[in-house]
């Protein structure tokens, strides 16, 4: 799966209550709350749901595939075409799951503070957390699919909670 398979996939889910900058950009920051909490608590209570938190990686690149898209439609960039190459890491860096995290986050606020500008630099790091976990963006993003179509199928795309 390249990400334009996955975008092309991803966007489909989209509903229209959630195109616009305002939900895609406070869902990114969300999501990556959601991971961050998780590797908090692996550090303070040792309590760890590998599957859970890469399943929160697949929400991240959900959001970023997404506003991706809508920059690409709204304000005529080319960040989804910039984040084929981003996309295809499989490597870590040598820094920690935490480390990496926060990394993540701050590259997200930049994204968003520079309308976009640091995809490529979230992917990388989004890129680096799966690898470290034995997972590759592609089954991040194939996890991630499979989930949505499961909640479509059963009608909760819209709702609360994890395990809706």
């Amino acid at each position: 799966m390249t990400f334009e398979d996955y975008q092309r996939e991803a966007v489909k889910f989209r509903t229209a209550t959630a195109n616009n900058e305002e939900y895609l950009t406070l869902g990114l920051i969300e999501e990556v709350g959601e991971a961050a909490g998780k590797l908090a608590k692996r550090t303070r209570d040792g309590v760890w749901d590998e599957k859970a938190f890469i399943k929160e990686l697949g929400d991240i690149l959900w959001f970023v595939a997404n506003l991706a898209d809508y920059y690409d439609r709204e304000h005529d960039t080319n960040f989804s075409a910039e984040l084929k190459e981003s996309f295809k890491m499989d490597t870590h860096n040598g820094a920690t799951a935490e480390y990496t995290i926060i990394r993540v986050a701050c590259y997200a606020l930049d994204t968003i503070n520079d309308c976009g500008g640091y995809f490529n630099d979230l992917i990388a790091e989004l890129g680096d957390l799966a690898c470290r976990f034995d997972y590759t963006l592609e089954q991040v993003a194939e996890i991630n699919l499979a989930k949505l179509r499961d909640r479509q199928a059963r009608g909760v795309i819209n709702g609360n909670g994890d395990e809706r």
